[in-house]
């Protein structure tokens, strides 16, 4: 049984279409460098991608770098690494002056992040911000936009050692389709305060799905355990029932590695024994007949001689407030009484959604802020999983943390909490599918390194993803075709958007008929969500696609474009006239866009010579499946020059 799932799984994941690249150095061309670094993709529209490094730095002349430049007095230390924009080089590798500025250009920065040696440093709006460039890998994982996309050194880290050998995952890489054949990698020498370029190699694409040279190392995320070594940190908080006011289970933390910052949190906790006159006799501002939900965090002091405790034993003076070494700021910081932090308590605005979006919104240790407060079934128990790419590191933990339960009952009582201890034996794992799958192993770490990712990928394929389809029949709408949502999970606001549509057989006259103004020939389309359907067909076309019918474009957030389904509100059509929804904007900052707006997200619908419009695009920021209705609608809007008309639309189905 279990060979046939391995063998289907595998199948899978060779379908999958995974561009790769790679930059091999020549020892004979490249200063005495040789090995490759490698550029693994997720998918053909990710930008999360694996970047492998073997290089062999053992054959470089100390005395030829010195040669080549005269400040360069000191022994090697370390090599930086960036993404440059040029190619000039007839080999694939080489070395010192054509390395240079002319021969391969300055930095990849699409964003102008602006280091000193961004590709846009001559322009005086990125010279100015370049005094303040400061990509680190600690910032790069507070703010990818601290980073020029190309800063590989500034972002990961230089390269140490004689060999090097190392493997990072990388969320915000350069999508497959920003790559250049003229993209190069450089090396640059660390030589006291001296880096002069002396290595560099062209990339060139690998084939889709192929086997790129792997490191000898596990999953692809720093300092990963090898098969068979040491396994990531991991940290439990276990409530008895008998100490901790009737709550019993466990709150789990299961890092990436020893160095990473993303972890794996798993909640398994029954709440059924909680009695409510207890909290009432504590707390009698808590005045709710039943707790329905609870806040919980990470608290910076420990008192209790248990591992579990409750009530007084959770109180501010025993267990202190929110761990907050980055000053978000709530009001239970543990840096509340400081006048800087004060000031912005009132500003404190952590949530699911403000976290995913800019993880600075929220202190480290706001665990509910982050993910959402306990909602208890009707058994009064809570299972669920998150990973977070922001928590704080292994090295942060402190043998003082706890976490605690806060009643939430018109008050929020501190009513339960649990000590940080570090956990033994395999994780107890909550069974559903995380939100997004961790790649870590198990802490007993019993299974072999194969058999792990085998069942890794098994789960991915097999967990629960909502997905959701608009077809377009041509005879009813003139086009043909489906736009499909597919999820990366069933709580998750990722999503793959794909298009296939089929214009040939949309009448031109009709559309000029329709709309006078619409004269010219159309070549694309805006597309959006809409959030009204009236027809009794699944796809309609022209009159049936108007306002009344359909509605206005989905906008939760109110970002408020001329046609939101808030632009009767005063507070959004004053917001109207500085909508600016465009890809760029739009990866910068999510809150740019509509949630409906497509076309603004993703760029509008072009059709070919055949009148065939097709394209997937990776949307992090999705409207969530829970959010999706079955009276959505897609609407597709004929460009003609500066004037778009509603030609087509469809009603949302469950695929």
């Amino acid at each position: 049984m279990l060979s046939s799932i391995v063998f289907t799984c595998a199948l899978a994941a060779v379908a999958s279409a995974q561009p790769s690249y790679v930059y091999k150095f020549d020892a004979d061309t490249a200063a005495g460098i040789d090995g490759s670094i490698q550029v693994k993709y997720a998918g053909e529209d990710s930008s999360t991608a694996t970047i492998t490094a073997s290089l062999d730095f053992s054959g470089v002349d100390q005395a030829k770098i010195a040669a080549f430049d005269g400040n360069c007095t000191e022994d090697v230390t370390s090599w930086k690494w960036h993404i440059h924009t040029k190619w000039s080089s007839s080999q694939s590798s080489d070395s010192y002056k054509q390395c240079s500025k002319a021969a391969t250009d300055n930095h990849y920065d699409p964003l102008k992040a602006c280091g000193s040696a961004s590709e846009y440093i001559s322009e005086p709006e990125c010279k100015a911000k370049s005094k303040s460039y400061a990509c680190s890998p600690s910032n790069y994982t507070t703010d990818p936009l601290t980073c020029e996309k190309g800063d590989l050194s500034g972002k990961f880290g230089a390269l140490k050692g004689s060999k090097v050998s190392e493997e990072w995952t990388d969320e915000h890489y350069p999508l497959p389709s920003e790559n250049k054949d003229t993209w190069s990698i450089v090396l640059h020498a660390v030589c006291g305060k001296e880096s002069p370029r002396i290595a560099c190699a062209v990339g060139t694409k690998g084939e889709d799905g192929g086997n790129a040279e792997q490191v000898d190392q596990s999953t692809p995320v720093q300092e990963s355990p090898e098969e068979g070594g040491d396994c990531p940190p991991s940290f439990v908080y276990k409530f008895d029932a008998a100490d901790a006011a009737g709550v019993d289970g466990s709150i789990q933390i299961q890092y990436a590695g020893e160095n990473s910052s993303t972890a794996t949190i798993t909640a398994a906790l029954d709440f059924s024994r909680v009695n409510q006159s207890d909290i009432v006799a504590f707390d009698q501002n808590c005045t709710m007949d039943t707790v329905t939900s609870w806040k919980w965090h990470i608290h910076t002091k420990w008192n209790s001689t248990k591992s579990s405790d409750s009530f007084k034993q959770c109180a501010k003076a025993a267990t202190a407030n929110h761990f907050d070494p980055l000053r978000a700021c709530g009001p239970v910081s543990e840096y509340n009484a400081e006048p800087e932090c004060e000031a912005k308590i009132k500003d404190y605005a952590c949530n699911p959604e403000n976290y995913a979006a800019d993880p600075l919104k929220c202190e480290k240790g706001d665990l509910s802020g982050k993910f959402g407060a306990f909602k208890l079934g009707e058994d009064a128990t809570v299972s669920n999983q998150w990973t977070d790419n922001n928590f704080p590191l292994p090295s942060e933990n402190t043998e003082s943390w706890s976490i605690v339960l806060h009643a939430v009952c018109g008050q929020e009582s501190r009513i339960a909490c649990a000590h940080r201890t570090e956990a033994e034996g395999e994780v107890d794992q909550v069974d559903q599918t995380p939100v997004q799958q961790s790649t870590v192993p198990p802490a007993g770490c019993a299974m072999t390194l194969k058999l792990f990712l085998f069942a890794f990928l098994c789960i991915a394929l097999t967990a629960a993803q909502p997905a959701f389809v608009y077809r377009f029949d041509a005879a009813t709408s003139g086009v043909e075709g489906t736009i499909r949502f597919q999820y990366a999970g069933e709580d998750s606001s990722v999503a793959i958007v794909s298009a296939a549509l089929d214009f040939s057989r949309l009448n031109q006259n009709s559309i000029q008929k329709f709309d006078r103004l619409c004269v010219g020939p159309v070549a694309e389309f805006k597309w959006h969500i809409h959030v009204r359907w009236n027809s009794t067909q699944r796809s309609a076309s022209l009159g049936q696609c108007s306002l009344v019918a359909t509605g206005n474009h989905y906008d939760p957030l109110f970002a408020c474009s001329p046609d939101s389904e808030h632009i009767a509100l005063p507070q959004c059509k004053t917001k109207a006239a500085e909508y600016v929804c465009n890809p760029e904007n739009y990866a910068k900052n999510p809150h740019a866009c509509e949630k409906g707006d497509l076309s603004g997200k993703f760029g509008n619908l072009v059709v070919d010579e055949q009148q065939i419009a097709t394209g997937k695009w990776l949307d992090k920021h999705f409207p969530l499946p829970s959010e999706n209705r079955p009276n959505w609608s897609i609407v597709l809007h004929a460009v003609c020059d500066s004037h778009s008309t509603r030609v087509a639309c469809a009603k949302e189905e469950i695929a």
